[in-house]
């Protein structure tokens, strides 16, 4: 037990003296009293931190600085009180302090006043350690670097600023304050504008289009959020109301705290580049013959319908017409490609003219036409504009000086009924005017069953292509008798023996045949065939002739007159006993050209007639200037001449033959009044069923021995 032996003393087994622990507790508190007076006055902050990081000390900077009392800083952390993109800083700084035990200087950070006011410091720290060298804390120093930051800040933006404008200098530049109102712009933009900075300055700047305010206010809600945009290709008024077309970039100017304090926009004038563009695209989406939309810009419209149709579920009812011109082909290769597109050019206008204004047509090449209908009601009002089409290109075209004739087949398919995509409307529209031209009807709409005979046509056109080489064609004659009842000529009928359809009359082929371009090998072979077999049967009747039809395609032909003459030479058949007949689109397809070869033909001794008269709208007009030698009067009228009209027509187309010295043909006679009127009339010539249907070559042997009485 310690005994007291003395004053200032305490004895006891460690022998402490009391005395000198006095003394240096007093030296401490003065150390203590010192740095307490130095720390209070000190113009930068002073901290010590606990181990775990949390304030255990500030000096009074800190209040006088930042604003927080002593109390509401300690026991808290650096990050408390720093920005929040500077948290992770700050727990680096303390990581780093704890682990390397060494001091850190001049880490730059910023702490928030308590007015939310930022403010810079450069920070620096030292660890303090126990005998152990573990943390008991840390202590250190904030030094406040607010105005050198504001000062470099300052700096940096004026450069900056000079360096945008001097980087724009070319091209318009505007910068506003906070409140939009114009603080500068370049001379370029003076230029472009034609407003002076002197009457704008400080003022708003109201040069945004009425349709352009929504666009500009999303712009200028972006810039007030801090963010930039650039490259937005829009439109502004000049001074004078001139709209020029620019490409806006757009960026907020911020002050040295990051706090916006006005922005800048650069308008780099596009008016040329646009009108370039709208050049470009005109040429990309438009027909150069026709200035008509293209099939680029068709397929784009359609697939915009289809899309708005779609959204609105059966609200919308449109159609689609796909129509070309009938015979154009031979009228392009028989007058040239020059005369085609003067063709197509007047084609395209008349179509304009036949449309709504609220319709769309379209060129999609050659002389194939598209036309989307939009907001139709019913089907009728769909056929009645196709009607008015049919008409007007019915009508005479004036073509270099000359009168031209054609006329169109429109296929229709109808939204939704036909097809909800392109593909489906685009193919039934055509497979219906493919269905129209074959029909010679002028316009169909599309059907389900149209498909199936779609794929049968494809398989029979295929076979089609090889039929004449593998001999599948025969003649078929049907007898034209005297009145009386002597057969004086025969008709050459082709058919094709299908080795899996059958017997195929001409009507199930010839017109993919003229399509095909397969017609004028077929016709050829037909010429040439019938004229050796007439030749042949001249022996029981010398004076038989031939009638052959001739299509409009092969009317086209350059080489037909030297064909014709080189086949009677190589038969032995005299040309006056080859009688060829030549229907409506014969004539119409191209006049002058027709009457060229026939005039050619007739003067070599070959016999011309028309086949059907009365049964087209165009005959008269060039009845007159054909060079003809029979009329074959169409079955139609025949068929009918219990009517009373139909008989007076007949009787007025007998009286204009012989009016005109040719004879009158009549076909298609199937009973015995028929022939006694007909006989009664004058007709000389007929044929039908009455005397004969049309037979193979053997049978019309025995039936010209027969008839002749051989």
């Amino acid at each position: 037990m310690a005994q007291k032996k003395a004053a200032g003393r305490l004895q006891g087994d460690n022998n402490f003296d009391i005395t000198n622990y006095s003394e240096e507790w007093k030296k401490l508190k003065k150390i203590e009293k010192n740095f307490q007076t130095f720390s209070e006055n000190a113009p930068d902050i002073i901290y010590a931190l606990n181990s775990n990081g949390s304030f255990s000390y500030v000096s009074a900077a800190w209040e006088k600085i930042l604003g927080h009392s002593t109390d509401q800083v300690i026991g808290r952390y650096f990050s408390d009180f720093g920005s929040p993109t500077e948290i992770e800083m700050f727990k680096d700084f303390y990581g780093l302090l704890k682990n390397s035990k060494q001091i850190i200087n001049d880490v730059d950070c910023t702490l928030l006043g308590k007015d939310g006011t930022s403010y810079y410091f450069s920070l620096s720290g030292s660890p303090l350690l126990d005998s152990g060298g573990n943390l008991t804390g840390i202590i250190g120093l904030c030094k406040d670097i607010t105005a050198r930051k504001a000062a470099e800040t300052a700096l940096k933006e004026s450069e900056q600023q000079h360096r945008i404008i001097l980087e724009v200098a070319s091209d318009p530049v505007i910068v506003y304050d906070r409140d939009f109102k114009v603080t500068y712009f370049n001379p370029a933009f003076s230029k472009v504008f034609d407003w002076t900075l002197e009457e704008c300055q400080g003022k708003p700047l109201k040069f945004v289009p009425n349709e352009k305010q929504k666009e500009t206010s999303r712009m200028l809600n972006q810039l007030q959020s801090g963010d930039s945009f650039s490259g937005i290709e829009t439109c502004r008024n000049t001074k004078d109301g001139r709209i020029v077309d620019v490409s806006i970039s757009g960026a907020a100017l911020l002050d040295h705290f990051g706090n916006i304090n006005g922005f800048v926009n650069n308008l780099q004038d596009i008016t040329e580049r646009r009108k370039k563009d709208r050049e470009l695209r005109y040429v990309a989406y438009h027909d150069q013959l026709t200035n008509l939309p293209n099939r680029k810009a068709f397929y784009r419209a359609m697939e915009n319908i289809l899309h708005r149709s779609r959204w609105r579920q059966g609200d919308t009812i449109w159609a689609l017409m796909f129509l070309d011109l009938d015979k154009f082909k031979q009228i392009n290769d028989t007058m040239g490609h020059d005369f085609g597109d003067l063709l197509l050019k007047s084609v395209a206008k008349r179509l304009k003219t036949s449309l709504r204004s609220s319709d769309d047509l379209f060129r999609l090449g050659g002389d194939e036409f598209t036309i989307i209908l939009n907001q139709i009601a019913l089907n009728l009002d769909v056929a009645a504009v196709a009607r008015k089409i049919i008409q007007e290109i019915s009508k005479a075209f004036s073509i270099e000086g000359q009168q031209i004739y054609t006329s169109t087949s429109i296929g229709i398919s109808v939204f939704p009924d036909d097809g909800w995509d392109v593909e489906s409307l685009v193919k039934n529209a055509d497979l219906a005017m493919y269905k129209a031209k074959e029909e010679g009807c002028g316009f169909r709409f599309f059907t389900s069953e149209m498909h199936r005979n779609a794929i049968e046509r494809m398989n029979l056109e295929n076979d089609l292509r090889t039929a004449l080489d593998k001999n599948q064609f025969i003649l078929y004659y049907q007898p034209i008798l005297s009145n009386h009842d002597k057969i004086i000529g025969i008709e050459a009928l082709i058919r094709w023996q299908h080795p899996k359809k059958g017997l195929l009359f001409p009507n199930q082929f010839i017109k993919m045949a003229e399509d095909s371009g397969k017609i004028i090998p077929i016709g050829k072979w037909v010429l040439k065939t019938a004229c050796i077999q007439t030749k042949k049967w001249q022996t029981i009747e010398p004076d038989l002739f031939v009638t052959i039809n001739l299509s409009s395609r092969q009317f086209m032909d350059p080489t037909l007159v030297d064909f014709i003459m080189k086949i009677l030479k190589s038969s032995g058949l005299s040309p006056s006993f080859l009688k060829l007949e030549i229907n409506e689109n014969s004539v119409t397809v191209n006049p002058e050209l027709c009457i060229t070869k026939m005039k050619i033909l007739r003067k070599k001794g070959i016999i011309f007639s028309i086949d059907d008269f009365g049964g087209g709208s165009t005959y008269l007009s060039y009845l007159k200037h054909l060079p003809i030698d029979i009329l074959k009067i169409d079955q139609s009228f025949i068929t009918n001449l219990e009517n009373k009209s139909d008989r007076e027509i007949y009787k007025t187309i007998i009286t204009l033959a012989n009016k005109m010295d040719v004879k009158a043909v009549a076909e298609g006679v199937e009973t015995s009044e028929q022939h006694r009127f007909l006989t009664n009339q004058g007709c000389r010539e007929m044929q039908g069923y009455f005397f004969s249907k049309p037979i193979p070559g053997e049978k019309l042997s025995k039936l010209l021995r027969k008839k002749n009485n051989q």
